[in-house]
């Protein structure tokens, strides 16, 4: 049974990365954010706590909703409760924590490949290599580090320097250094020589500020177990005495590093600056000259706002920079050091760079240096300052200075976009303590928003591995069935949509194709069943259930309509018909006859008793009905197929225990065949029935492997596992040894492993926790409610408008009859709502399109009927409307018949008054204002639809934007009165918020950033050239996020995303740039 393979051996999953130690210290020991980043091994007691809670939870039975769906729930209705906001927060964080560890492993994998030449083991793939390390931030690189380790034993950043050399190696070594070990490096790397590169140091300290400087120095004392200031004070000599002092001022805990700026104490400063400059060697001679200490005090324990202000100052007084008055002043690395220190650190290194490009030859060495240190958001500020300073894109200006380098050229481009990390740029606002926010439920609302948006990022960035890795799989020598099988067995279904998505957006071609083409067998006809979501396996099943007219296979007919949820069974019903423009009422009432008919066609609507609400089975109702069938079977098909699971199997125990006999058997007496079998289905329940079916399928011929197919490939991991359980206690041995005996090859490793092999990206399945809603009270019913207490229930189907066919689509007609019938029982019944519902679909869809002229006609006979007192006028007309005049144009019903049975139907209407002529009118678009709701026509279905699992809604924009587009190819020119100005996302800036723009003419800009950009992204706008003067830009721009709270919408697997509509000042096109770059 089955297809052969080369290889038995079972795919296991992918290693995990093992969890920190969690050391237990007094609660008193607090340890700040930023020395946990330096070190990775200190945990706080919260998350020790937080990770014993998530091993309990993990044994918790799975419910319907999922514990993103009550994340969501918690932050659109309690958040202004702080105790849940935290709650959702510390869960959500370690959850997204698991999934940046998973990307760590796969990376490690991967550069581990790349490194040893994939399966030939022929040189290094560099360009792999890039993509992996160059394009991570450095906080994701420290968890691929700790990866490697775990699975190769051996330091990432010694195993990739051995493969490479030069700058490009340089350049690779810097980027995996985590920032503590990149400043203890280049402390290093100064002071390592014969004598000591004080540039270097000079860099260093001003590149960053006193947490990360202080982190390098535990991270340089950690690894030689020497006192750094007792280093630098051997190695700073008495020429650099005064650079010294301030080198190891940076270093103490003294500097301030926030925003506020004193104008009191910055008008001193400049008067004591000035009065220091101003000094000359009689000053000296007598001991009272220049006081580079009282100048270090000065500047190097001062913010950045702060020195700024003060150079301003000094400057507006003087008509004289501060910088020039203290050239000459002091020693050259000393100046340097404190010109440094008066810049935005992101000036500073632009500065620095474009040193480093200045010249006859490029300073190679600098240039590595200064781009291995940036990281996240400074990366972002270093590129804004450059192109703001110099005019010119820094990746251009790489480019332009290293083109030709090979390999460096491509590692520092794509570090310079190192934003292309899994979170998206997410990840500073979500890796803080949530404990810090205690108390301000604004701030964990905006967290929570942060690490839903991350989440989300993660689940993309991991489902573009998947393609990469699917891809690479199958387009070798040969396929790695291996890898390929472990890729698509630890994922779900819902996982599996992404990656199906994602493939046909990078290669062009759906998944199913790869599979067709590389895979074989019953190999291949499970795996198309895997890549494909339950409603269009389901689909699937459907059509080899019909794919031969006049021989149904009746057995795949009963395994779809008696073991599935009513939900899927609408939901691929209406998918079935509008793939193959036919009716399935009508198609299964061609192919089958007798009881058969009458099962298929009452369990296609859908309409039995679920056991979503977890109602227990009525007792008295099972007695009831066991009567009724102990007296009359043939009420078997009517009973069972309107009965939950539940309360079917209660019957089936009454039935038992008080006639001595099962029901199945007793049921057997009047029905024989399929129809038995169907009835048997609902009476055992979905995992039984299937438990059943499998053991049939093992015990018949090979072609019961299509049944093993079906059944496994169309159902998620959990409920293969509950199939499973169930085959194991009915038959007492496992359905593992049984796929095991009757399967072969890769087609029993993927159906072992899509059994066995645990999802890897699975949700906590313990939900938050959130306060139970009391019901309100039971109002008593007025004696309209007692007529018609369902009055304003309506059918599934019409509720969607999506679902009414074209007029001249064969469904039509029968869609026009059902609705007529379901208005004359509203009517019989007094249901009000319901009536008025039913005719207004009737007048609203017409068999003609809206405005044609036989409306026009039908609307003047029934005005001279009506209205003017003509009788029979409508009659009249209708007999002299050809059979020719309908149907010769896109929209009409191609059948008189039709068009005159809705005619007559709605001319009842008029005659009873219950729809006015005017009415009329306005729903067949007779007038200058139509009233017209569009059905679109519904489109085959072929590909995987994945819709995501919540939409995250943007904040209100400030008022009247500027409308930038995303940059793809050239801009026309730009109107006139405007100038054209490009500009880059900042850091945690997404699609649709707002940011502001200085331009080179100084003006201040609020700019909307395009839908569906990100940080990074570049776009161009519309500036006006004579704007009205503004309050000057800050020093770095900090964009308004959250000004109100984002509002999340209930996760719904088909629901259509939330669409934001944007109200442009200037209209242009243009498309994001591509999301991520691939390793080839």
């Amino acid at each position: 049974m089955g297809c052969c393979g080369s290889s038995e051996e079972e795919v296991t999953a992918a290693p995990e990365l093992e969890a920190d130690p969690a050391p237990v210290r007094p609660e008193g020991d607090a340890v700040t954010h930023e020395m946990q980043l330096a070190d990775g091994q200190k945990m706080e007691m919260s998350e020790v706590r937080l990770q014993l809670a998530a091993a309990e939870t993990n044994e918790v039975a799975p419910e319907h909703t999922t514990f993103l769906a009550s994340v969501l729930k918690a932050r659109k209705e309690y958040s202004d409760d702080a105790e849940i906001m935290i709650d959702s927060c510390k869960r959500l964080q370690l959850h997204n924590r698991e999934l940046k560890n998973f990307v760590a492993m796969a990376d490690a994998q991967a550069v581990h490949e790349a490194m040893n030449g994939g399966f030939l083991g022929n040189g290094t793939n560099d360009r792999k290599l890039i993509a992996v390390l160059c394009s991570r931030t450095k906080s994701q690189l420290k968890r691929t580090k700790k990866a490697f380790f775990q699975l190769y034993d051996e330091d990432i950043r010694k195993a990739v320097k051995g493969e490479t050399g030069g700058d490009y190696g340089r350049m690779m070594y810097y980027a995996m250094q985590s920032q503590s070990e990149f400043i203890a490096d280049v402390i290093d790397e100064a002071c390592g020589g014969l004598g000591c590169d004080e540039s270097m140091l000079v860099d260093l300290f001003v590149m960053f500020g006193q947490e990360h400087l202080y982190a390098g120095k535990v991270a340089w004392e950690g690894r030689t177990d020497r006192s750094l200031i007792d280093y630098l004070n051997s190695e700073l000599g008495i020429m650099y005495k005064n650079l010294r002092l301030l080198i190891l001022m940076l270093l103490k805990d003294v500097r301030d590093e926030g925003e506020e700026v004193d104008e009191a104490y910055c008008e001193e400063a400049v008067e004591t600056l000035k009065g220091e400059c101003d000094k000359g060697i009689l000053d000296a001679v007598v001991g009272e000259g220049f006081d580079s200490n009282e100048i270090s005090e000065l500047i190097g324990k001062n913010n950045i706002p702060t020195n700024r202000r003060i150079a301003v100052l000094f400057e507006n007084k003087y008509n004289k920079s501060l910088v020039r008055a203290l050239d000459g002043k002091c020693g050259k690395r000393f100046h340097a050091t404190l010109s440094g220190l008066l810049l935005p650190r992101p000036d500073f290194i632009a500065m620095r760079l474009e040193a480093a490009m200045k010249g006859w030859t490029t300073d190679k060495r600098l240039l590595v240096r200064l781009l291995g240190g940036l990281d996240g958001e400074s990366m972002i500020g270093v590129n804004l300052a450059y192109e703001r300073k110099y005019s010119r894109p820094l990746p251009h200006a790489i480019r332009k200075e290293i083109s030709g380098e090979g390999h460096f050229e491509l590692a520092a481009l794509v570090w310079l976009k190192a934003l292309e990390e899994p979170s998206r740029g997410a990840e500073t606002l979500t890796e803080v303590e949530v404990d810090k926010h205690e108390g301000d439920t604004e701030a964990l609302a905006r967290m929570l928003d942060m690490l839903l948006v991350e989440n989300d990022s993660l689940l993309a960035f991991i489902s573009y591995l998947d393609v990469e890795t699917l891809r690479e799989a199958v387009k070798g020598w040969s396929v790695d069935d291996t890898q390929l099988i472990r890729t698509l067995a630890t994922r779900s279904k819902r996982f599996l949509a992404r990656v199906s998505v994602g493939y046909r957006k990078a290669f062009q071609e759906p998944l199913h194709l790869l599979v067709d083409e590389q895979l074989s067998g019953y190999y291949a006809y499970l795996a198309k069943f895997l890549v494909v979501q339950e409603a269009q396996a389901d689909s699937m099943l459907l059509d080899h259930a019909l794919q031969t007219p006049g021989d149904a296979d009746k057995k795949a007919l009963v395994e779809f309509l008696c073991a599935r949820h009513p939900r899927r069974v609408r939901a691929v019903k209406k998918k079935w018909e509008a793939a193959n423009d036919e009716s399935l009422i009508d198609k299964l009432n061609d192919e089958l006859e007798g009881d058969m008919r009458r099962i298929a066609l009452t369990l296609l609507k859908g309409k039995r008793e679920t056991d979503d609400d977890d109602v227990d089975a009525d007792s008295a109702v099972a007695e009831e009905q066991a009567a009724t069938l102990l007296d009359d079977p043939s009420k078997g098909i009517e009973i069972l197929c309107s009965n939950s699971p539940k309360q079917n199997k209660a019957l089936s125990l009454v039935f038992e225990d008080k006639n001595d006999t099962s029901l199945g058997r007793h049921l057997g007496s009047e029905y024989s065949g399929y129809v038995k079998n169907a009835l048997l289905a609902l009476l055992q329940g979905q995992h039984d029935w299937y438990a059943a079916s499998l053991r049939a399928a093992f015990r018949g011929t090979g072609a019961a492997d299509k049944t093993v197919c079906r059944i496994l490939g169309a159902h998620d991991k959990k409920d293969v596992q509950l199939i499973a359980k169930a085959y194991e206690k009915k038959y007492d041995v496992t359905l593992k040894s049984e796929l095991s005996r009757v399967c072969k090859g890769d087609y029993k490793r993927l159906a072992i492993a899509w059994l066995e092999l645990p999802d890897q990206l699975e949700q906590p399945r313990h939900k938050i926790s959130l306060p139970a809603v009391e019901p309100e009270p039971e109002l008593e019913p007025s004696p309209v409610d007692e007529e018609d207490p369902d009055d304003e229930e309506l059918d599934d189907d019409d509720e969607n408008l999506d679902n009414i066919p074209s007029p001249d689509s064969p469904l039509y007609k029968a869609k026009v009859r059902k609705w007529k019938r379901k208005l004359e029982e509203a009517e019989s019944k007094g249901k009000i709502y319901k009536a008025q519902y039913y005719r207004r679909l009737l007048m609203l869809h017409p068999p003609l399109p809206q405005g044609n002229e036989l409306l026009a006609a039908y609307k003047e006979a029934l005005t001279a009927e009506y209205q003017d007192g003509t009788s029979g006028m409508v009659q009249d007309w209708l007999d002299s409307v050809e059979e020719s005049e309908i149907g010769d144009d896109e929209g009409e019903t191609k059948s008189k018949a039709v068009f005159a049975e809705w005619v007559q139907t709605t001319q009842v209407m008029i005659e009873q008054k219950t729809v006015t002529i005017r009415e009329c009118t306005n729903y067949w678009g007779l007038n200058a204002r139509k009233t017209v709701e569009e059905s679109l026509k519904p489109a085959k279905y072929f590909e995987p639809q994945y819709e995501p699992e919540y939409v995250v809604a943007t904040p209100e924009a400030t008022p009247e934007p500027v409308l930038g587009v995303a940059v793809q190819e050239p801009a026309a020119a730009a109107p006139p009165g405007t100038q054209q100005l490009s500009a880059t996302v900042p850091y945690g800036v997404y699609g649709g918020q707002t940011m502001t723009i200085t331009t080179p003419s100084g003006q201040v800009l609020a700019v909307q950033v395009p839908m569906g950009l990100a940080p990074g992204s570049t776009f161009v706008f519309q500036a006006p050239l004579n704007a009205p003067p503004a309050a000057p830009p800050p020093p770095i721009i900090q964009p308004t996020m959250y000004q109100q709270p984002a509002i999340y919408q209930q996760p719904v697997m088909y629901q259509q995303p939330v669409i934001y509509q944007q109200q442009p000042q200037v209209v242009m096109h243009g498309t994001q740039n591509p999301y991520y770059g691939g390793w080839y």
